[in-house]
């Protein structure tokens, strides 16, 4: 039996071969080096792809050329355009975060043009002649702070200081006075069918029932015509006017008072009158002007809208008559007892932040918004509250204090006015107008009132102005009263000079101007700006940005191929 021998090669034999692609696996070191060629070269194709293909043409130009001088003066001019138009963009981007405006100015026609709010108050807040209890109650206030009544000057004394300090004690301890109701704070002023001689509103007459009241500290009773409520606190519309000029608008003959009589505790003798927007309660210490009797004053009107541009251009707000649940307390304090007003905010928080915590009591020359605060009444109090207010204004800024509780309103109508004044009234019409019935008996208060040492002194004005009171038995018909006052004397020309004044007020024009503001850079101006200088200095567009996101996206797509194909790679060497 033969046996069978099975042939072995001499040689060994040699693995089967690998190729380039899978010899990189097997040195780490060979492989890490491979691997960053192929990202290169992949983000190289990517970019000159992009470069041949963008609407920008500095790129495109830059990859095509075969000259290397051209390709350096192109890149110079890509980079150096690059740079200067990044530059501008981002000057832009700025200025529009600025948030600057521009103020355009335009003349509007306004016709039929609704008329404003009139406010007028007797510069003298207390009335001595018509109320008999108010005299010997200013008395009895300047006894109660250690002041004589009647004054007397020593050596060194001013006149017009020792007036002053009596004047702010007695107007102080009247707004203080728990115990007086409104009723009882009218008595003590001029009330408005006590000033009111005739009133003409676009030559027709108009009637006590257009003025509503409210009290001021410093001007006692005050009388808004045209306001957002009549006399009677009924809400009216406003009234309008379809022409200019002084013989439209408001006509009003006032009454200040009888010279000697009328004008016990006071320094100057007028009519305080504010031209105002409907509903907003002026601050009287600040705004309107003062007319003096014995002259018509003709107090001609113009107008300016104001429209601001609110947040993020302004601190403004476009309605602040409306509030918020994040609204300052000094905020609703204002609209408690007007339509907003800025400067009337800002008073209030003077008084709760500067006055208020350092003299313990409310300066009353601001108007009181909480029945519970503690008025100042005294020389004392009253001193220090003029302390504050001063160390206030020179050492701090309202705005900056206030700012953020009284926000400033984007809307305003502004008046303007211009005043001219003629004496008033003429021999002619004096004589004529002192025959008029409703205007003698005021000549005539009941009370004529002289401060003493010691007590108060009253008279009837029976014989105080020696009155001859006489009833006509003639005729049956006759009341007293009209009787009464036929056989009073008229007054002389003098004493109406020195106790009346005209003041007419009207539109100068019935157009008014429009201010505006709007934004200097909005956000359409922004994106065709840079647009323009992406397409000045790259030949680029908005939308060159979307091929700049398509080549990333491409290199991204490319860069996934590429590691899904070397993880094939990989399996396949492992499984060799």
């Amino acid at each position: 039996m033969s046996q069978q021998r099975v042939a072995t090669p001499s040689k060994k034999v040699s693995p089967l071969p690998i190729s380039n692609k899978e010899k990189v696996f097997l040195d780490p070191k060979n492989q890490r080096k491979e691997e960053k060629h192929e990202v290169q070269e992949l983000l190289k194709k990517c970019v000159k792809e992009w470069c041949e293909n963008t609407s920008s043409h500095g790129f495109s130009n830059l990859i095509r050329t075969d000259s290397w001088i051209i390709r350096i003066v192109w890149l110079i001019l890509v980079l150096l355009f690059i740079g200067y138009c990044s530059y501008t963009v981002v000057t832009i981007i700025l200025a529009y975060f600025k948030y600057e405006v521009v103020v355009s100015y335009k003349i509007v026609s306004d016709s039929p043009s609704p008329f404003p709010g009139v406010t007028i108050c007797n510069l003298n807040p207390f009335d001595v002649g018509t109320d008999e209890y108010t005299g010997t109650y200013l008395e009895n206030a300047l006894i109660n702070n250690s002041i004589n009544p009647s004054i007397h000057l020593s050596l060194n004394d001013t006149a017009i200081l020792k007036v002053d300090e009596i004047r702010s004690i007695l107007k102080a301890h009247a707004t203080a006075d728990k115990n007086l109701t409104s009723d009882d704070l009218k008595k003590k002023g001029f009330t408005i069918d006590t000033m009111l001689i005739s009133c003409f509103y676009n030559n027709e007459e108009c009637s006590l029932e257009k003025f509503h009241w409210f009290r001021d500290n410093d001007f006692g009773n005050c009388y808004t015509f045209n306001d957002l409520f009549d006399g009677n606190n009924q809400r009216i519309d406003s009234l309008k006017t379809s022409k200019s000029g002084p013989e439209n608008g408001l006509k009003m003959e006032i009454f200040v008072g009888v010279a000697g009589i009328q004008d016990v505790f006071s320094i100057k003798k007028g009519i305080k009158v504010v031209i105002h927007e409907r509903g907003v309660r002026p601050i009287l210490k600040y705004d309107g002007i003062e007319i003096s009797p014995g002259v018509a004053a003709n107090i001609a009107v113009s107008r300016t809208n104001f429209s601001k541009q609110p947040l993020p251009f302004s601190s403004c707000r476009r309605d602040p008559d409306n509030l918020l649940s994040t609204d300052s307390d000094y905020h609703k304090y204002t609209l408690s007892i007007s339509r907003y007003y800025q400067k009337l905010c800002y008073e209030i928080c003077l008084q709760y932040e500067q006055i208020v915590p350092n003299c313990q009591c409310a300066d009353p020359s601001i108007p009181i918004v909480d029945s519970n605060l503690t008025i100042c009444s005294n020389a004392r109090s009253l001193k220090c509250a003029k302390e504050q207010k001063d160390s206030f204004d020179s050492s701090k800024n309202i705005d900056e204090v206030c700012g953020r509780f009284c926000p400033d309103s984007c809307d305003q109508m502004i008046y303007s006015t211009s005043v001219t004044q003629t004496n008033y009234p003429t021999d002619y019409y004096a004589t004529v107008l002192s025959g008029q019935s409703n205007l003698i008996s005021r000549f005539y208060p009941p009370v004529s009132f002289i401060p003493s040492d010691s007590s108060l002194t009253q008279q009837t004005t029976t014989e105080a102005s020696k009155i001859v009171i006489q009833f006509d038995t003639t005729t049956a018909n006759s009341s007293p009263s009209s009787s009464t006052e036929s056989t009073l004397e008229p007054p002389q020309i003098s004493d109406l000079v020195s106790s009346v004044a005209m003041i007419s007020i009207f539109y100068d024009e019935l157009r008014y101007t429009f201010i505006q503001e709007s934004p200097a850079l909005n956000f359409e101006t922004l994106l065709g700006l840079m647009g323009g200088q992406f397409g000045l200095f790259m030949g680029a567009s908005f939308l060159s940005f979307a091929e700049i996101l398509e080549m990333v996206i491409n290199l991204v797509r490319a860069y996934a191929k590429y590691n899904s194909h070397k993880k094939l790679l990989k399996l396949k060497f492992q499984h060799n």
